[in-house]
């Protein structure tokens, strides 16, 4: 019997004040991978500027993340969003 081991899960923290692991943030967003180049983001907690935006984007792009995904809930819907990471 083999067993193996992957990580699925990760979490994304953004702030102003934040460089590594324990430093504050002021954004929290849970990640799942899906596949090699796809995830799925979810549990999005706090505030997102652009410039995170576009921060959060250029550190997916880097883990080779090339598209996420996530339920947007606004006016009693939900709907899936896909976007590239460009």
């Amino acid at each position: 019997m083999g067993v193996s081991i992957h990580p699925v899960t990760l979490q994304i923290r953004a702030g102003s004040q934040h460089e590594s692991y324990g430093d504050p943030y002021d954004l929290a967003v849970d990640m799942q991978l899906l596949g090699k180049d796809r995830a799925y983001l979810s549990c999005a907690r706090g505030t997102l500027t652009r410039a995170v935006y576009a921060e959060i984007g250029a550190r997916l792009r880097e883990m080779g993340i090339a598209a996420v995904e996530w339920e947007r809930c606004s006016y009693g819907q939900t709907r899936l969003m896909k976007r590239v990471v460009r």
